[in-house]
Formats: C-alpha cells, structure tokens, sequence
C-alpha cells in the first residue's frame, strides 16, 4: 500500500489531558507550586486532519476535519496542545474549561 500523503481516518476522540500537558511542560512538581495562570493567556481550537507521508505521520489544519485539537498559548511563546475531539461541541466545551482554570 502506497501511504504517500494519506489521510487516517479518526472514528472517535475525546481526549483531555491539559494537566498532563502542562506538566511535561513545566516539569512536574512546578505544576503544584505556583500559579499557572501567569504562564499562559489564551485557548484555540484548530481543526485539523492526520496525514500519512512516505516515513512519518502530520498534522495539518483543514476545513473539513478529522478532529479538534485544543491549545493553551504560552506567554513566552508557542503553544501546548492539552486536548483531541471529533465533535467540535467537544472541543468548545474543554476550551472553556482550560480557559477558565489555566489562563489569567
């Protein structure tokens, strides 16, 4: 089978793992110590697709998407991706949830 630029169909994704996230981030013992807060400013939503090239697996953003992932934006900078949803409804509902307890 030639996987050059296929696309992997995702039938189910409900996956919240912010905490997880940003303890890789910071290290885990830093997540209990300090206020978070400061650290990150916003929440996004990117809809997006999986692809499948010649040796590795990406991800692209796309107008009809396979699932949602959710992002905190870091204050210094770039962004950690702290959850995957196939319902959009999903996805809204965590931003929310991550932007009420993670963002100042």
């Amino acid at each position: 089978m030639n996987t050059a630029n296929a696309v992997i169909e995702i039938k189910h994704k409900f996956e919240r793992y912010a905490e997880q996230s940003i303890k890789e981030y910071l290290g885990s013992d830093k997540l209990e110590c300090g206020d978070v807060k400061e650290l990150f400013d916003t929440t996004e939503i990117q809809p997006l697709i999986i692809v499948m090239n010649e040796s590795y697996r990406s991800v692209e953003a796309n107008e009809n998407p396979e699932f949602y992932s959710v992002f905190l934006h870091c204050v210094e900078g770039g962004v950690i991706c702290v959850g995957d949803f196939t319902n959009k409804q999903d996805a809204e509902t965590y931003e929310a949830e991550v932007a009420a307890k993670y963002t100042h």
